[in-house]
C-alpha cells in the first residue's frame, strides 16, 4: 500500500487482528496504487480503500471491500460496468439473476460471475447491458422477441419419391470418395 494519506474513520467491523488477536484495531482510508495488466499494457491504477491497522502488532490488512474497490477501478479503466452497476441494472429491471438470464439469453453463470466480480464481461456484452440500462423500452422489446408471432409458410415444396430417395443417398463431393484412375 502506498501514499498513506490516512483519514481515520472508526473501529472496523473486524474487531480482532488476525495476526496477534489484539483488539486495538482502527480502520482508515488510504490511496492504494496497484498495477494492472502485463508487459507493455501494464498500467498503474489507484483506489481509495479501507485499511485495518492493529496498534498492538503494527499489522495492516484489507478485506473484501478493498478488493471490490480495486475491481471497480479496473472496470473504470477498461470502460466497463462494475459488478455494483450490473447488480443495480438488474434490480432496476426488477428481475432476479435468473430473470435477467431468461430475458437476455445470457447464461446465468456469466451474470453471477459479473455481479460477483469473478469475471469481466466482454465489451460487446457491456454495450448490451448499457443499452438495457439506457433504453427503458429495451426489456419490453426483448421480451417480445422471445415469443414472436409466427405465420404459416406461404408455400410448401413438394418432393417426388425419386427426389426423396436421392436426398437420402446424397454424398457430399462424391468425387473425393472414389479413387482416381491412373
Amino acid at each position: 500500500m502506498t501514499n498513506k494519506n490516512n483519514l481515520e474513520i472508526d473501529k472496523s467491523a473486524c474487531n480482532v487482528c488476525p495476526s496477534c488477536d489484539g483488539s486495538d484495531v482502527v480502520e482508515s482510508i488510504i490511496e492504494d496504487q496497484f498495477e494492472y495488466g502485463s508487459g507493455s499494457e501494464k498500467v498503474l491504477l489507484s483506489a481509495m480503500v479501507p485499511v485495518i491497522s492493529c496498534s498492538e502488532c503494527g499489522e495492516e490488512f484489507t478485506d473484501y471491500r478493498a478488493e471490490e474497490l480495486r475491481h471497480e477501478a479496473v472496470c473504470t479503466h477498461l470502460g466497463l460496468l462494475s459488478p455494483r452497476e450490473i447488480k443495480a441494472l438488474r434490480r432496476s429491471l426488477n428481475v432476479t439473476q435468473e430473470g435477467l438470464a431468461h430475458l437476455t439469453e445470457i447464461g446465468i453463470a456469466s451474470i453471477k460471475r459479473w455481479e460477483t466480480g469473478e469475471q469481466l464481461q466482454s465489451a460487446s456484452m457491456d454495450r448490451f447491458l448499457r443499452l438495457l440500462r439506457e433504453d427503458r423500452s429495451a426489456p419490453t422489446r426483448l421480451a417480445a422477441m422471445k415469443n414472436p408471432v409466427r405465420s404459416r409458410p406461404l408455400f410448401r415444396t413438394s418432393f417426388s419419391d425419386s427426389q426423396r430417395r436421392a436426398a437420402r443417398t446424397f454424398i457430399l463431393r462424391p468425387s473425393q470418395l472414389q479413387p482416381e484412375a491412373a
